[in-house]
C-alpha cells in the first residue's frame, strides 16, 4: 500500500507525487491534507484529554474518593505492581 506522500493527486499537479507532504508536528511522518496529526499521535492524545476529563470530573464530584486507575501517584509504587 502506498504512503501518504507516494499518492497522486495530493501535489500542486494532481498527476505526479507531492514532494514536500504534510508533516505531523510530533513525530514529523507525512500525513493527508486535512489532518492535524498522525493516526497514532491523534489516538495518544485524544487519551490523554479523555483521562484529563475523568481525573477532573471525579475530582469536581468526588473529591474524597480517588480510584487507583484515575490517580496512580497517591499509591505506593509497589503497591500499583503488586
Amino acid at each position: 500500500m502506498a504512503t501518504a506522500h507516494e499518492r497522486t493527486g495530493w501535489g500542486i499537479n494532481p498527476a505526479e507525487p507531492d514532494e514536500n507532504p504534510r508533516r505531523c508536528p510530533q513525530c514529523e511522518t507525512p500525513i493527508l491534507p486535512g489532518r492535524a496529526l498522525c493516526h497514532p499521535c491523534y489516538v495518544r492524545a485524544e487519551q490523554q484529554r479523555c483521562a484529563f476529563t475523568e481525573r477532573a470530573w471525579m475530582t469536581r464530584n468526588y473529591p474524597n474518593y480517588r480510584p487507583r486507575s484515575l490517580f496512580p501517584e497517591d499509591y505506593d509504587q509497589e503497591e500499583v505492581t503488586r
